[in-house]
């Protein structure tokens, strides 16, 4: 067997150690997956939700290397370090386009750090991750990353970022470098308070619930913040809803 299909079934847990041949799987987004790591051929899942329970450690993924397209990895809260989040191996997987990572504010720094994502990644999002530094790999050499991963400008195909109600107070400082981002999306982040130099090839940009006096700052005319995306085409804010 090479494909299961449960349609818009999400209340499942699917256990698929014997099923060797398996290369894409397609649900709704609840479908818990366990004993995948022997499935070597396995190309799509819905998402991966990590747990303390028995097949859905974090190592199920670490030699999943065919996976392709966009991986969803939820439950980052339950990794504890940064060993534990390398066996991942996200960065060997190399014909991903999209990764999501779905963290929580009780996630630690060093977690983050060992999930550097492949140099080939076309669109990353990061969501509730509460570290107030951004990680090491988007900035400089990661050890156990990409060995030519020297800056942001490694990940040459990132087109879109999208940054969620993640608590870290700035941007990377570097992200000019992004020659092909074409998209910039940060919702809910209060702590960020100024733009670094962007990447001309950026084409839209939305803030969204940030923090009011930043938000207003981007809006302004001369302001450093309004002249770091004025080269922008589409630009969108987002306020927050006064209750």
């Amino acid at each position: 067997m090479q494909l299961l299909d449960f349609g818009r079934c999400n209340d499942l847990v699917l256990s698929c150690g014997d099923l060797i041949n398996l290369r894409h799987v397609f649900s709704g987004p609840a479908l818990r997956i366990s004993n995948i790591s022997t499935l070597v051929s396995l190309q799509t899942i819905p998402e991966f939700k990590v747990s303390y329970e028995q097949g859905h450690e974090a190592k199920q993924l670490g030699y999943l290397n065919r996976l392709s397209g966009k991986l969803i990895i939820s439950g980052l809260g339950n990794v504890q370090s940064r060993e534990e989040a390398l066996e991942f191996d996200l960065a060997a997987k190399k014909r991903l386009t999209g990764l999501s990572l779905y963290a929580s504010p009780g996630v630690a720094a060093e977690v983050l750090e060992g999930l550097c994502p492949p140099v080939g990644i076309e669109k990353l999002e990061i969501t509730g991750y509460g570290g107030l530094v951004y990680p090491n790999w988007m900035v400089c050499r990661q050890n156990g990353g990409p060995e030519k991963l020297q800056e942001l400008e490694g990940f040459i195909q990132l087109r879109s970022l999208k940054l969620s109600y993640c608590s870290w107070n700035a941007l990377p400082g570097n992200m000019e470098h992004l020659s092909s981002l074409e998209s910039l999306y940060i919702d809910g982040c209060l702590n960020v308070r100024s733009v670094p130099t962007l990447p001309q090839s950026l084409e839209d940009f939305a803030l969204s619930d940030c923090n009011d006096g930043f938000m207003k700052s981007c809006e302004t005319d001369g302001h450093p913040n309004w002249q770091k995306i004025q080269h922008i085409p589409r630009k969108r804010f987002m306020w927050p809803r006064k209750l």
